[in-house]
């Protein structure tokens, strides 16, 4: 059963990690793959750490957002 549940949170940490890499390609392009690789290892985190990566993708993308509109 614990084999299972590591098998598990690996596919969510791999899903949560290459979704967010696509997003962020769109949204900011030069923080992709740190935004993904950050959302795929708090993914281990329960609760706290999906909540940590959703704050600091919205941090990047606000900043990349506010610092292209003042340029």
């Amino acid at each position: 059963a614990l084999c299972e549940y590591g098998v598990g949170m690996m596919k969510m940490c791999l899903i949560a990690g290459i979704c967010l890499t696509g997003i962020a390609t769109v949204l900011t392009p030069s923080y992709a793959l740190v935004l993904g690789t950050m959302a795929a290892v708090l993914e281990l985190v329960p609760f706290v750490g999906p909540f940590i990566c959703t704050l600091t993708a919205i941090f990047f993308a606000l900043r990349t957002s506010i610092m292209s509109s003042t340029i």
